[in-house]
């Protein structure tokens, strides 16, 4: 019988590998089962299977990507990252009677600042 490693689904599906080393990319998959970690997110691990992969979809990567901030506990962070951006553009209001071009290539990190004691949301945006 075939023996499939995490590393062949990594390769044949292109994965982001975001935790681990080379010794547990050899590891063979042993349930044909997969994990979505809610709940480990969280804080509550009960009865967590090791033997099975962890995938981290939409809505793992959203609840990672936001955060509370340390000293206003009411302020939420929300990131955002863009990757494999390849952008061109021509500013003409940046210096009058100029046209200046522009060129952007790599990934893009923003981060919103929402406070969530405001119920409006188009109002919670905090811009610094």
């Amino acid at each position: 019988m075939n023996k499939v490693c995490v590393k062949h689904l990594a390769q044949k599906f292109m994965w982001e590998i975001v935790c681990g080393d080379a010794e547990s990319l050899d590891r063979p998959i042993t349930l044909p089962d997969t994990n979505r970690p809610g709940l480990e997110l969280a804080g509550y691990f009960p009865d967590s299977q090791t033997k099975r992969l962890v995938i981290l979809g939409e809505k793992e990567m959203g609840y990672i990507e936001e955060e509370m901030d340390a000293v206003r506990p009411y302020l939420l962070r929300r990131t955002v990252m863009i990757r494999d951006v390849d952008y061109e553009f021509e500013d003409y209001t940046l210096a009058p009677g100029a046209r200046i071009k522009f060129r952007f290539e790599g990934t893009i990190s923003m981060q919103r600042n929402i406070n969530t004691q405001i119920p409006d949301k188009d109002q919670a945006t905090e811009w610094d």
